[in-house]
């Protein structure tokens, strides 16, 4: 994803990183999927633009959506030793490590990026729920993602 030339005048920092070497770790779909059946405790984060969730308005199954500008000076509701899966959608994994950069940046250390994104979640035939704004912050929804019975297999 090519950043717009207006972010390095708006943001120096932020192009900074994007354009760091930081390594951020990553999990593959069906790892992410044994490791929610398997009861550990991850939050995944949503960072697509909202534009693109008009497009394709699934999430993975208790998601929460960050917009991408609350990673960097956002109040973030969860506690630094919480285990973060971020994604994005169509654009690749350049918006993940990005937004993974910022959260590390921010004192977060268990922070990964789900390979292939929202496109590669759901080539693996993984559940995918509606995206429900009402629903979309609550704490601890990921934990029913990829659980037999949540209703959200197909």
């Amino acid at each position: 994803m090519k950043h717009p030339g207006w972010l390095e005048k708006l943001c120096p920092p932020c192009e900074r990183l994007r354009r760091s070497r930081l390594p951020v770790a990553r999990v593959r779909p069906r790892q992410l999927c044994r490791l929610l059946r398997e009861g550990s405790e991850v939050t995944l984060l949503d960072v697509r633009h909202p534009l693109e969730l008009l497009h394709d308005a699934r999430v993975l199954p208790g998601a929460r959506r960050v917009r991408p500008q609350d990673l960097a000076y956002g109040p973030l509701h969860f506690p630094l030793n919480t285990a973060l899966v971020v994604y994005a959608g169509r654009g690749g994994e350049e918006a993940s490590e990005f937004a993974s950069r910022h959260l590390i940046r921010r004192g977060y250390r268990d922070v990964r990026v789900l390979e292939g994104g929202l496109p590669e979640w759901e080539r693996a035939g993984l559940p995918l729920a509606p995206y429900d704004v009402r629903e979309a912050d609550r704490p601890g929804r990921s934990r029913a993602a990829c659980r037999p019975g949540s209703g959200v297999f197909r």
